[in-house]
């Protein structure tokens, strides 16, 4: 488990902002960046299957006509998620999956350098991911705390994946929670939803799957 909002983390900056493209800015803090490449390694060399990192903050790009959205996330710290993902490259961590939360919204995405370039991610074979990322909506808590405005802009949110490829799922409108199935063979993440929050039922449904298969870094639908 990680934390992504106290320890050692540089302050977050604008979203034009020349900083963000620091080299030497930090979402982990130095300590705890050294702590999680050394466990991974330490996993892998082990022989654990599956190596999963609780967050708090989104692993995923997300940009909007060619904007960066959300600098609180580690698209503010680009470099600290390079260097991530130079790590899990180098020492051939495979099955690194992503696990978050905090955003109020359900989303399933590939993690590559720079899912932009075709050269560095194909949207169509998915070649070029390292590892995938979950994301848990809330329970209860609204994506947008505005009545009305949820529901429209979870509608207008699924247009992010024309310009996104590798977000493979974004629901903001709906609530629940995501259960993971795992086996020596894959993990299949499923995303329940409820209709409705303020009334009880029992009316959960499932909103979509997909399955990591092992050793092969990208979302499958289920």
């Amino acid at each position: 488990m990680l934390d992504a909002r106290f320890i050692g983390r540089d302050q977050q900056v604008g979203i034009n902002d020349p900083a963000t493209h620091d080299p030497e800015r930090t979402l982990l803090g130095v300590e705890q960046e050294q702590w999680l490449y050394d466990n991974l390694s330490s996993a892998q060399n082990d022989g654990v299957k599956w190596k999963l990192l609780g967050q708090q903050v989104q692993m995923l790009q997300t940009k909007i006509f060619g904007n960066l959205v959300n600098t609180d996330s580690w698209d503010g710290y680009p470099a600290a998620r390079n260097r991530l993902l130079d790590h899990i490259v180098n020492h051939e961590i495979n099955n690194v999956i992503f696990l978050t939360g905090d955003v109020h919204s359900s989303w399933a995405a590939d993690i590559s350098y720079d899912p932009y370039d075709w050269n560095q991610y194909n949207p169509i074979t998915r070649n070029g991911a390292v590892a995938v990322e979950l994301v848990s909506s809330s329970v209860t808590s609204p994506s947008i705390p505005v009545p009305g405005l949820q529901q429209i802009v979870g509608d207008v949110a699924k247009v992010l994946r024309l310009e996104n490829p590798h977000i493979r799922y974004v629901d903001i409108k709906n609530r629940g929670f995501v259960t993971l199935t795992i086996t020596e063979q894959e993990a299949v993440a499923d995303w329940h939803h409820v209709p409705v929050v303020g009334v009880v039922n029992d009316n959960v449904f499932v909103d979509r799957s997909f399955k990591i298969k092992d050793g092969i870094p990208r979302l499958i639908k289920n």
